[in-house]
Protein backbone atom coordinates (compact mmCIF):
# COMPACT_ATOMS: atom_id res chain seq x y z
CA UNK A 1 0.00 0.00 0.00
CA UNK A 2 1.19 3.34 -0.93
CA UNK A 3 1.17 6.55 1.03
CA UNK A 4 -1.81 7.89 -0.95
CA UNK A 5 -3.86 4.76 -0.20
CA UNK A 6 -3.17 4.97 3.55
CA UNK A 7 -4.04 8.67 3.56
CA UNK A 8 -7.27 7.96 1.67
CA UNK A 9 -8.23 5.24 4.22
CA UNK A 10 -7.53 7.58 7.15
CA UNK A 11 -9.66 10.31 5.55
CA UNK A 12 -12.52 7.86 4.86
CA UNK A 13 -12.43 6.53 8.47
CA UNK A 14 -12.36 10.10 9.77
CA UNK A 15 -15.36 11.05 7.62
CA UNK A 16 -17.27 7.92 8.71
CA UNK A 17 -16.63 8.68 12.40
CA UNK A 18 -17.60 12.33 11.88
CA UNK A 19 -20.76 11.27 10.03
CA UNK A 20 -21.69 8.84 12.79
CA UNK A 21 -21.42 11.59 15.41
CA UNK A 22 -23.53 13.92 13.28
CA UNK A 23 -26.25 11.29 12.84
CA UNK A 24 -26.28 10.43 16.57
CA UNK A 25 -26.51 14.12 17.48
CA UNK A 26 -29.43 14.63 15.09
CA UNK A 27 -31.27 11.58 16.49
CA UNK A 28 -30.79 12.77 20.09
CA UNK A 29 -32.41 16.09 19.21
CA UNK A 30 -35.41 14.21 17.79
CA UNK A 31 -35.56 11.86 20.78
CA UNK A 32 -35.04 8.76 18.63
CA UNK A 33 -31.98 7.49 20.50
CA UNK A 34 -32.20 5.06 23.39
CA UNK A 35 -29.68 6.99 25.52
CA UNK A 36 -31.48 8.85 28.30
CA UNK A 37 -31.93 12.60 28.02
CA UNK A 38 -30.47 14.76 30.80
CA UNK A 39 -33.78 14.90 32.72
CA UNK A 40 -33.79 11.09 33.03
CA UNK A 41 -30.27 11.17 34.44
CA UNK A 42 -31.49 13.15 37.45
CA UNK A 43 -32.37 10.71 40.18
CA UNK A 44 -35.27 11.00 42.60
CA UNK A 45 -32.70 11.70 45.32
CA UNK A 46 -31.65 14.80 43.43
CA UNK A 47 -35.11 16.32 43.30
CA UNK A 48 -36.88 14.99 46.41
CA UNK A 49 -36.52 18.29 48.26
CA UNK A 50 -37.98 20.38 45.46
CA UNK A 51 -41.79 20.61 45.82
CA UNK A 52 -43.90 20.77 42.70
CA UNK A 53 -45.70 23.98 41.84
CA UNK A 54 -49.01 22.66 43.19
CA UNK A 55 -47.57 20.96 46.26
CA UNK A 56 -48.58 22.33 49.64
CA UNK A 57 -47.23 21.53 53.10
CA UNK A 58 -50.35 19.44 53.76
CA UNK A 59 -49.50 16.94 51.02
CA UNK A 60 -45.71 17.22 51.25
CA UNK A 61 -44.57 15.80 54.58
CA UNK A 62 -40.92 16.60 53.73
CA UNK A 63 -41.56 20.35 53.50
CA UNK A 64 -40.58 22.68 56.29
CA UNK A 65 -43.26 25.03 57.65
CA UNK A 66 -42.81 28.70 56.95
CA UNK A 67 -42.38 30.29 60.35
CA UNK A 68 -42.36 34.03 60.63
CA UNK A 69 -41.46 36.00 63.71
CA UNK A 70 -44.56 37.05 65.68
CA UNK A 71 -45.42 40.70 65.30
CA UNK A 72 -47.25 43.14 67.54
CA UNK A 73 -49.63 45.68 66.05
CA UNK A 74 -51.07 48.58 68.03
CA UNK A 75 -54.71 49.60 68.17
CA UNK A 76 -55.22 53.00 69.76
CA UNK A 77 -58.39 53.67 71.74
CA UNK A 78 -59.77 57.21 71.68
CA UNK A 79 -63.12 58.82 72.49
CA UNK A 80 -64.24 58.08 68.92
CA UNK A 81 -63.32 54.39 69.04
CA UNK A 82 -60.59 52.00 67.99
CA UNK A 83 -57.96 52.93 65.39
CA UNK A 84 -57.61 51.06 63.19
CA UNK A 85 -61.03 49.56 63.75
CA UNK A 86 -60.26 46.68 61.38
CA UNK A 87 -56.89 44.97 61.16
CA UNK A 88 -55.48 41.82 59.54
CA UNK A 89 -52.75 39.90 61.35
CA UNK A 90 -51.16 36.46 61.18
CA UNK A 91 -51.86 33.67 63.64
CA UNK A 92 -49.44 34.02 66.54
CA UNK A 93 -49.27 37.82 66.25
CA UNK A 94 -50.34 40.10 69.09
CA UNK A 95 -52.41 43.25 69.37
CA UNK A 96 -51.43 45.94 71.84
CA UNK A 97 -54.44 48.06 72.82
CA UNK A 98 -53.31 51.53 73.93
CA UNK A 99 -55.78 53.85 75.66
CA UNK A 100 -55.10 57.34 74.31
CA UNK A 101 -58.28 58.79 75.85
CA UNK A 102 -58.85 60.47 79.21
CA UNK A 103 -61.76 58.04 79.82
CA UNK A 104 -61.27 54.39 80.71
CA UNK A 105 -61.77 51.74 78.01
CA UNK A 106 -62.08 47.95 78.34
CA UNK A 107 -61.26 46.02 75.13
CA UNK A 108 -62.81 42.56 75.02
CA UNK A 109 -64.07 39.90 72.65
CA UNK A 110 -67.65 40.27 71.46
CA UNK A 111 -70.51 39.66 72.33
CA UNK A 112 -71.37 42.13 75.03
CA UNK A 113 -71.58 41.42 77.93
CA UNK A 114 -70.37 37.77 77.90
CA UNK A 115 -67.17 38.22 75.79
CA UNK A 116 -67.36 34.65 74.42
CA UNK A 117 -66.74 35.28 70.68
CA UNK A 118 -63.01 34.47 70.73
CA UNK A 119 -62.37 30.76 71.53
CA UNK A 120 -62.02 30.13 75.25
CA UNK A 121 -62.92 33.70 76.20
CA UNK A 122 -65.59 34.46 78.79
CA UNK A 123 -65.93 37.43 81.14
CA UNK A 124 -66.48 34.89 83.94
CA UNK A 125 -62.79 33.91 83.61
CA UNK A 126 -61.67 37.41 84.65
CA UNK A 127 -60.03 37.23 88.07
CA UNK A 128 -59.25 33.52 87.66
CA UNK A 129 -56.10 31.61 86.69
CA UNK A 130 -57.41 31.61 83.10
CA UNK A 131 -57.49 35.42 82.82
CA UNK A 132 -54.23 35.52 80.82
CA UNK A 133 -55.64 33.14 78.20
CA UNK A 134 -58.76 35.12 77.21
CA UNK A 135 -59.29 38.05 74.86
CA UNK A 136 -60.46 40.44 77.57
CA UNK A 137 -58.55 43.14 79.44
CA UNK A 138 -60.76 42.25 82.44
CA UNK A 139 -60.97 45.87 83.49
CA UNK A 140 -60.79 49.43 82.30
CA UNK A 141 -57.54 50.84 80.98
CA UNK A 142 -56.68 54.36 82.12
CA UNK A 143 -55.09 56.83 79.74
CA UNK A 144 -51.65 55.55 78.67
CA UNK A 145 -52.31 51.99 79.88
CA UNK A 146 -52.07 49.03 77.52
CA UNK A 147 -53.46 45.53 77.15
CA UNK A 148 -51.70 42.97 74.93
CA UNK A 149 -53.23 39.75 73.58
CA UNK A 150 -51.75 37.06 71.32
CA UNK A 151 -54.16 35.69 68.67
CA UNK A 152 -53.54 32.01 67.96
CA UNK A 153 -56.85 31.15 66.30
CA UNK A 154 -57.48 31.89 62.61
CA UNK A 155 -60.78 33.66 62.00
CA UNK A 156 -62.54 37.00 62.08
CA UNK A 157 -62.88 38.20 65.65
CA UNK A 158 -65.13 41.10 66.54
CA UNK A 159 -64.50 43.02 69.72
CA UNK A 160 -65.90 45.98 71.66
CA UNK A 161 -65.29 48.33 74.57
CA UNK A 162 -67.11 46.79 77.52
CA UNK A 163 -67.55 50.25 79.09
CA UNK A 164 -68.85 51.80 75.85
CA UNK A 165 -70.31 48.83 73.86
CA UNK A 166 -71.01 50.98 70.80
CA UNK A 167 -67.27 51.19 70.15
CA UNK A 168 -66.38 48.08 68.10
CA UNK A 169 -63.73 46.65 65.84
CA UNK A 170 -62.64 43.55 63.94
CA UNK A 171 -59.43 41.55 63.99
CA UNK A 172 -58.94 39.13 61.11
CA UNK A 173 -56.37 36.45 61.85
CA UNK A 174 -55.00 34.64 58.80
Amino acid sequence: MGFKTILAIIIIVFLLVLGAFAIENRLEKKGDVSSPPLADAITSDTIKDIPSVNETPENNPDSEPVISEPKTSTITIAAGGFSPSTIVISAGDSILFLNDDSSEHWPASDKHPSHKNYPGSDIKKCGTSEEDTIFDSCGGLSQGETYKFKFNYVGTWEYHDHLKPGLTGTIEVV
